[in-house]
């Protein structure tokens, strides 16, 4: 562990010291496998937390405790403590009549923890830097990269007890109310002006393929039903369609579309489901989103539904930590929750002949079986599945508050197809003022949803009914003076965000070439983790958390990276100014960069005995007159150059931009034309002074 460097905090550390140098804790890191690496950085700067707590400094049989217990399980501490972060959201309520706080209290269960004193002082004075601290410290270890293997099995049993959920739940006799609400709010939709798809970014169900340009030659044959569909839009290719390629025709086989289904980690809890979309119903569903783009900006939900923007979201929850008055619900599984006979059974055809053309029926769940027809709409992954979901969790809003206004009892009979929705929509939720409207504004972004403190009970029953998971833990209605809602925390108005330690995992060991005096290492940690650390790094400093700010920042400089050789055993990563636009970039107030190799503008006109050098500098220098540093950055993977054929779709490309705010991305004009994956370190020079 030679590699990390100490870093002191304000106590005799004992097990810090001994985390690092003893071999006797190594060997009991090797117990981890794979994962050991990973854990030993989170465990220095976990330890390094200690030292940043706003009371006093732990002692030796504190930080004992605390270490060992991350050695010898870290997982199940991380679980743990997360648990603890949940239960101390919820320890705090609003006494609206005497405007205080009042703590519920789990002294038992903090009492054996590090942060025992911390938490007896926050009970007493309700210290929002106290919170954060606290909650900093009980959730820092919870989304670390961990390779746990049975979390794959685990993943698919959920996900097949989804879609078990889904084939046996029945819709409410309330739906033809919900349906009354979608059909009144798509009146406005327009899917005129041209069908304009594009290729998206993720990774597609055809294997080994990279880029818009490997997705472009799988293009050769599409399915029958995006033929079908489109067969009336404008274009010039023999399906009427914009194809890509001017060879696109229909496939004679009438072949199956079929996704993947794959898991990524989400926490140490579980992994996210996520489907890789065929490549032509991928490029179909993108020309969909811009239509559904257009309407949202347009539609009735203009002002509470944002696909591209989370700060109204977060604004709301500021605004509910205060007052009590607005109640955020967070939803599990929610993407693959949205069952397909919901959809058919409240959204108009006019939309729905679009949704259902260019859904993938079947799924490759990757256990050798056929695959299997889903009972879902659309999983994530598909450029669907989020804007659909936020439509429906906004009508969900709109019924309820709507039935309560008029006193319809929906969930016993009563329905609302007989009122005037436009007076109704106005009454509930339009934009006039508090005085006239009888619930304040709903505001939805995915799964996070946002509404009056007056209906939740009643939305989170309807979501039930529909089949729908409501997150206890992640939800907070109620006289609970916290509120969470699109990564941002707070707490009676203080923004009391926890840091998190967000790094991908760190999997392999050190090797070094030998030739003689070249040790550099030949594999490392990914640079894509490097810049998690570097990320972490730079919001320890933020929470002025300066003790876990320098463990971190020695570990961003220790680690080897792969593809980056070391100087005298230093990364060569910039230290700049907090508000620096850089990419991997430690920030700090003033920077000096002494491990960095410099190259200084001189006016000298001596050469040096190395004309060459004198050279380099003149051109460099005497051109620019500035001095720079050497350091590394991020840049994407360029593959190969696009071929002519690339050009029909770049011309649809620029059609599509005419009807979107979006600008063309980069590397799209000329002949420098790009593809692009996965990420690697690129040396830069860097003004300095």
């Amino acid at each position: 562990m030679s590699w990390i460097s100490r870093v002191a905090i304000p106590s005799d550390a004992g097990s810090y010291e001994r985390i690092l140098n003893s071999k006797t804790d190594v060997t009991q890191l090797a117990v981890h496998g794979i994962n050991a690496r990973t854990i030993a950085v989170a465990i220095v700067s976990w330890v390094s937390l200690l030292g940043d707590s706003p009371l006093e400094a732990k002692p030796n049989v504190v930080i004992n405790r605390f270490v060992n217990s991350l050695l010898s399980d870290f997982k199940g501490q991380c679980l743990y403590y997360g648990e603890l972060s949940d239960m101390l959201t919820r320890s705090v309520v609003h006494d609206h009549e005497t405007h205080t706080l009042i703590t519920k209290g789990y002294l038992k269960e903090f009492e054996k923890t590090p942060v025992y004193r911390e938490y007896l002082e926050f009970t007493r004075v309700h210290d929002p830097r106290l919170l954060r601290y606290l909650l900093s410290f009980l959730s820092f270890g919870g989304k670390v990269g961990y390779i746990d293997e049975d979390l794959d099995a685990k993943a698919l049993h959920s996900w097949l007890e989804v879609e078990e959920r889904l084939q046996n739940t029945q819709l409410p006799n309330y739906i033809s109310s919900l349906r009354a609400i979608v059909h009144w709010m798509m009146e406005s939709w327009d899917d005129d002006g041209g069908f304009f798809p594009k290729h998206g970014s993720g990774a597609v169900a055809e294997r080994d393929v990279w880029g818009a340009q490997g997705k472009n030659r799988l293009m050769q044959h599409i399915d029958p039903r995006l033929s079908m569909i489109y067969a009336d839009t404008a274009g010039e290719s023999e399906l009427c369609l914009p194809t890509p390629t001017g060879t696109t025709s229909l496939s004679k086989d009438m072949r199956l579309s079929v996704a993947r289904l794959r898991f990524v980690p989400k926490d140490f809890k579980k992994k996210r489901s996520i489907c890789m979309e065929p490549v032509d119903f991928q490029w179909a569903q993108q020309g969909v989103l811009l239509w559904y783009e257009r309407w949202l900006k347009v539609g009735p939900l203009r002002r509470h539904v944002f696909l591209e923007d989370q700060t109204r979201n977060q604004i709301l929850c500021w605004h509910g930590s205060i007052t009590s008055e607005l109640s955020t619900i967070d939803l599990s599984s929610a993407s693959d929750s949205v069952s397909l006979n919901l959809i058919k059974a409240v959204f108009p055809w006019r939309l729905l002949k679009h949704l259902l053309g260019t859904r993938s029926r079947y799924v490759d769940i990757g256990d050798g079986s056929e695959p299997r027809r889903v009972k879902k709409f659309a999983p994530m992954g598909s450029a669907l599945c989020f804007p659909v979901q936020c439509t429906v969790f906004a009508a969900v809003v709109l019924l309820v508050s709507i039935a309560q206004a008029y006193g319809r009892d929906i969930w016993n009979g009563d329905t609302i197809e007989d009122l005037d929705l436009d007076y109704a929509f106005w009454l509930v939720a339009g934009m006039k003022s508090h005085k006239h409207r009888h619930y304040r504004r709903f505001f939805i972004y995915g799964d996070d949803i946002i509404c009056d403190e007056a209906v939740v009970s009643n939305v989170i029953r309807t979501l039930q009914d529909l089949s729908f998971q409501v997150n206890v833990e992640k939800s907070y209605i109620g006289e609970v003076a916290y509120r969470e809602s699109c990564g941002k925390h707070y707490f009676n108005g203080f923004d009391v965000t926890p840091l998190r330690l967000k790094i991908k995992p760190i999997a392999g060991e050190r090797t070094q070439r030998k030739y003689g005096n070249d040790t550099s290492p030949t594999q490392g940690m990914p640079i894509k983790t490097l810049v998690g650390l570097v990320d972490a790094a730079n919001r320890a400093g933020e929470y002025g958390f300066t003790h876990t700010y320098s463990a971190l920042v020695n570990c961003c400089l220790r680690l080897p990276v792969k593809g980056v050789e070391q100087n005298q055993g230093i990364n060569p990563i910039l230290f700049d100014t907090i508000d620096s636009s850089e990419s991997l970039v430690l920030k700090v107030r003033e920077p000096r960069n002494n491990h960095l190799r410099k190259r200084n503008f001189s006016y000298d006109p001596v050469r040096p005995e190395r004309p060459e050098v004198w050279l380099r500098y003149k051109l460099t220098h005497l051109l620019y007159q500035r001095d720079e540093v050497r350091s590394i950055t991020v840049e994407p993977r360029i593959r190969k150059k696009a071929s002519e054929e690339f050009d029909a779709y770049y011309h649809g490309l620029w059609w599509r931009s005419r009807w979107t705010s979006k600008e063309l991305p980069e590397n799209t004009t000329g002949a420098g034309r790009t593809d692009t994956k996965d990420a690697r370190p690129r040396w830069r020079w860097t003004a300095i002074g």
